[in-house]
């Protein structure tokens, strides 16, 4: 695969991005990243096999296109949980908070499952922290940087009955001090339910 920079070789490439070997697809995102086939990935971000399209917007991801928000956005509302979760990833890697609101919104979705629950958590963590970009500009390690959610957010998320109930459930089993919430009662009924 390595061998194949050339357009006509995109037949091939493309096909490497369903492999079920994922030493395989990664090389075939590696060379897809190189620019002379910017032109032809792009439309397979709407393709019909999800792992293409998931292989085209990691592909856009390594090749760190100058518009990320123009392509993390609709993967955002993917039928496929693997690129909804590589899109969060992406806009949290370039604290994009242009799209936050997209993020928090692929959250509704009512197949959520707990990893993409805890990616979008990890996600919003980095959104709604200030001042992370500058941080990351400065060089400061990641590790050193406190990036918690507030306990209210997280209340707030358990408790917001315009939420589906799988999001409100995973978002109890993170709250820290349910005992001194002063919404005690609500969120006993609510594990209850």
């Amino acid at each position: 695969l390595y061998t194949m920079t050339a357009p006509q070789d995109y037949p091939a490439l493309r096909e490497a991005l369903t492999d079920d070997d994922p030493f395989m697809r990664n090389a075939a995102v590696t060379v897809l990243a190189q620019p002379q086939f910017r032109s032809v990935i792009t439309p397979d971000l709407e393709n019909t096999h999800p792992r293409v399209r998931l292989g085209a917007l990691l592909v856009l991801r390594r090749a760190d296109i100058s518009n990320p928000e123009a392509v993390i956005k609709p993967r955002l509302r993917d039928s496929h949980p693997d690129v909804v979760q590589t899109a969060m990833i992406w806009a949290g890697e370039k604290v994009l908070t242009s799209v936050a609101a997209d993020v928090d919104a692929a959250a509704s979705s009512p197949t959520l499952s707990k990893r993409l629950f805890e990616t979008w958590l990890a996600t919003m963590q980095i959104l709604q922290h200030q001042g992370l970009k500058d941080l990351y500009a400065k060089g400061t390690p990641p590790n050193a940087i406190n990036r918690d959610l507030s306990p209210a957010f997280i209340e707030r998320l358990a408790m917001d009955d315009k939420r589906p109930a799988v999001l409100r459930a995973l978002a109890l089993r993170w709250m820290t001090d349910v005992d001194g919430s002063p919404h005690f009662s609500e969120l006993l009924q609510l594990a209850r339910q």
